[in-house]
């Protein structure tokens, strides 16, 4: 069975922001300019509903932009090109066999330490919040001796502090081979994709326990 990656961006969230940007811009239509409401009201809003309008066609066109970029099988295939890009990274002593899927705190996995022959992560710690160098730990915890892991994410100082600090510490517990490796230079996207699309700072942990 070919594997369904989605779209990293729902398409029912750009359809919600839509919908949501043409309700305003109705709003602003009946109430900004129409002579239903007059005086001080009708100026606020006037400015209310244009800004709401203004700013909903603004993420509107983003979420779109976000949607064929992140398409699998579109044009720019970004998603294809990360998920294919980090399987590179990951060393398996066999065929995948048997794969089975599991919901599961990220933060507390519900697995014995040294569980699998590789951990894999991608743009999934930032979202949450704490300290998501602790979150990479109980990743790797559940790393076999031997295998390989490759975690991408947005390893910006605000959002994982000094990650230099944490490869030094990786290595101290007996990592091998660790790095962290710039997507963001053409590897996965270019710096300007990087930009627009908030993902300034991705990168890719990987090493060898």
């Amino acid at each position: 069975m070919k594997p369904d990656y989605k779209n990293w961006m729902p398409k029912g969230m750009v359809l919600s922001s839509v919908v949501v940007t043409m309700l305003f811009l109705i709003l602003f239509i009946i109430f900004g300019l129409s002579g239903i409401v007059s005086g001080t009201v009708k100026t606020v809003l006037f400015f209310v509903f244009l800004a709401a309008t203004v700013f909903g066609i603004g993420i509107s066109l983003w979420m779109i932009l976000m949607y064929r970029t992140f398409s699998y099988d579109g044009e720019r295939q970004m998603s294809r090109q990360i998920i294919e890009g980090i399987a590179d990274y990951v060393k398996l002593p066999e065929g995948v066999k048997n794969t089975s899927f599991r919901r599961g705190n990220a933060v507390k996995l519900d697995f014995p330490d040294e569980s699998f022959d590789a951990v894999v992560s991608n743009y999934v710690y930032h979202n949450i919040p704490g300290d998501r160098q602790a979150y990479l730990l109980e990743t790797l915890r559940v790393l076999k001796k031997g295998g390989t892991f490759a975690l991408h994410d947005i390893f910006s100082r605000s959002k994982y502090g000094d990650m230099n600090k944490f490869l030094k510490k990786l290595y101290a517990l007996g990592y091998e081979n660790v790095g962290l490796i710039d997507t963001t230079n053409g590897k996965f996207m270019t710096k300007k994709e990087a930009g627009w699309m908030m993902l300034s700072g991705s990168a890719l942990l990987v090493g060898k326990k």
